[in-house]
Parts: C-alpha cells; sequence; structure tokens
C-alpha cells in the first residue's frame, strides 16, 4: 500500500540476488485437443504428487468434488522449484506424471507433452514454437 500511494520500493532490482527457478503450471478441466473448451463433471478419482521442498500444489477441490461450468475450470496450480532450470523442469515432469484425474477432460496430457518437448529442446520452447510442433498430435 505504500508504493501505491508514491512511497519508494524498498530495494532496487540490482539489490535483488535471483536463486533458484521456479515454474507454475495450472491444471484444468478443459480439452487442449478441442479448442481447449472448458469441461465439467465429477473428479472420479483424484490424486496429485506428493508434495515436497521442491513440489507444492495450490487447489481447492478434492476426490469427488464436481467441477461447474459456472465456475472457473481449474483444478489446481502445480508449481516446482530448484536450484537449477533444468532440475526444476524435471520435478514438474515426474509431479505431472504422478497426478492422477478421472472422470472429466482436463490437460494433464497437454502439459505432460509439454515437459516432454521442453526437455528434448533444452528448455528454448516458446509459446510461439509451441503452437509449430506436434504437442497435440
Amino acid at each position: 500500500m505504500l508504493v501505491a500511494s508514491g512511497f519508494p520500493l524498498p530495494k532496487k532490482q540490482s539489490e535483488i540476488n535471483k536463486k533458484g527457478s521456479a515454474i507454475e503450471v495450472r491444471i484444468y478441466a478443459e480439452d487442449p485437443f478441442n479448442g481447449f473448451l472448458p469441461g465439467n463433471g465429477k473428479l472420479k478419482y483424484l490424486r496429485e504428487p506428493a508434495e515436497n521442498e521442491g513440489v507444492r500444489i495450490e487447489t481447492g477441490v478434492r476426490d469427488k468434488d464436481v467441477i461447474s461450468t459456472f465456475y472457473d475450470p481449474m483444478i489446481a496450480k502445480l508449481i516446482t522449484y530448484s536450484a537449477t532450470r533444468s532440475e526444476s523442469i524435471d520435478l514438474m515432469r515426474q509431479a505431472l506424471k504422478d497426478y492422477r484425474i478421472v472422470g472429466l477432460n482436463n490437460n494433464l496430457k497437454f502439459l505432460k507433452r509439454v515437459f516432454d518437448t521442453l526437455s528434448s529442446t533444452r528448455g528454448t520452447m516458446t509459446p510461439a514454437s509451441s503452437s509449430r510442433t506436434s504437442i497435440l498430435c
């Protein structure tokens, strides 16, 4: 609120040390193979990956909950963190592999393909280049 009131930031950008790499993906009830149309239905089975020092899950749903078309179809945010980008990507790949959702369309398969592509391109994929890959095939 102080900054919004015109006070200076407490630190300059040059005073902030970068450390580590974090990646966030959003798990949605949507169909990436049909224009990312939002989905709805019952989460007949939901198993999240184990949270640990490098993996965090932010969610508001549980196993057997219903995802409605009247609300945002986001199921969870999955965040990984490690000392390097490569390690963070590896953590994300494993976390996505361990995630299980049964009962409605979701974007897990799409996200797995994105991170498989990231691993094979050494992390150089961009949103523009993703449209030229076969992620959705």
